[in-house]
């Protein structure tokens, strides 16, 4: 899956050159051999640019960057600091 067809215009532009370089290559192909491998990789493929895909960049003001180490699977929705609903609030940072 290429990264860019699932984002909205306004995403497309400003990150498809990110894309194209040779470290996002590596990094989509090391990801792809951890998944087929059968390691855990948060979050789900489909939901890495979940954030984005919610919204185009020409109504953002603000971006929030997270890191959580999301203990379980299904916590990790592609969201800074977020779990889906069904979740009670884990990990113990959120």
């Amino acid at each position: 899956m290429h990264f860019a067809e699932s984002l909205p215009p306004g995403w497309r532009k400003i990150l498809e050159p990110e894309f194209n370089q040779e470290y996002f290559g590596k990094l989509s192909h090391f990801l792809t051999l951890e998944d087929a491998s059968g390691q855990n990789v948060f979050p789900p493929r489909s939901l890495i640019f979940s954030a984005l895909q919610s919204v185009d960049y020409d109504q953002v003001k603000v971006v929030i960057l997270g890191q959580d180490p999301y203990h379980g699977v299904g916590q990790a929705i592609g969201m800074s600091f977020a779990v889906p609903n069904e979740f009670k609030p884990k990990p113990p940072s959120l």
